[in-house]
C-alpha cells in the first residue's frame, strides 16, 4: 500500500524527478510498482537506491541534482541522528537538502522511544526546525542526568507531540487497510 501510494501521489504532483531510498531488499519491488503503475517508460525520471548506496560519495556525486520528491522508506531506519545512513540523508549536504518535498514511508514510526522521531522531525517539522536536540529531549524525552550522562530513553508530553504529528502525518491503521487487501492464502508446501 505505501508503495502506491507514495508512485500516485508522485503522479498526482507531476514529479519529474523522484529518488527513493530503500532497504536493498525492496529495491526490486519499487521498480516493479512503478512499471505496473506507470508503464515501462514511466520509470525514467524515478531513481532508486538502497539506504547503504545513499552512504557513499560516489553515488552523492551521480545524484548531484534536485529532486521533486525524495521518498525515504522504512523512514525508521533512520532514528539515530549520529548514524552514517541518518547523515547521509539529513545532515548538511544529505540527499534531503536536494528536494522540493521528502515523504517519509514506514510502517513502524517510532519503535521504542520518542528520541527516534528527532532526526526526521528535525528535518521536515517547521516547529522543530530551530530547535535544539537538547531542547527536543528535556521537552518530549524527559531527559535527565543519571549519573554517567543524559538519559533520554524517556516520554514526556505525549499528547502535545501526538498532535504535531498529526499535523503533517498521514497514519492508516489496519482496520483502514484490511478490507483493500487480497486474502491470506494458506498453503501446505512439502518439504523433502
Amino acid at each position: 500500500g505505501k508503495t502506491v501510494m507514495a508512485i500516485a501521489a508522485a503522479e498526482k504532483i507531476k514529479a519529474k524527478q523522484v529518488l527513493v531510498v530503500c532497504p536493498a531488499s525492496v529495491r526490486l519491488g519499487w521498480r516493479q510498482e512503478i512499471a505496473e503503475c506507470l508503464g515501462s517508460e514511466g520509470i525514467a525520471g524515478w531513481d532508486i537506491i538502497s539506504y547503504n548506496a545513499a552512504c557513499k560519495d560516489a553515488v552523492h556525486a551521480a545524484l548531484d541534482r534536485t529532486f521533486d520528491v525524495i521518498v525515504l522508506d522504512e523512514a525508521h531506519f533512520l532514528k539515530t541522528s549520529e548514524s552514517q545512513r541518518t547523515q547521509a540523508i539529513f545532515g548538511p549536504g544529505g540527499l534531503a537538502r536536494r528536494a522540493r518535498s521528502i515523504w517519509c514511508l514506514t510502517g513502524s514510526p517510532v519503535l521504542n522511544r520518542s528520541v527516534e522521531l528527532w532526526p526526521v522531525l528535525k528535518t521536515l517539522h517547521p516547529a522543530f526546525a530551530r530547535m535544539s536536540y537538547a531542547q527536543y529531549t528535556q521537552k518530549y524525552c524527559a531527559a535527565y542526568f543519571d549519573g554517567r550522562g543524559i538519559n533520554v530513553r524517556g516520554a514526556s508530553r505525549l499528547s502535545e507531540l501526538s498532535g504535531h504529528l498529526r499535523s503533517f502525518m498521514l497514519r492508516r491503521t489496519k482496520r483502514e487497510v484490511l478490507p483493500q487487501l487480497p486474502p491470506k492464502i494458506v498453503s501446505r508446501v512439502p518439504l523433502i
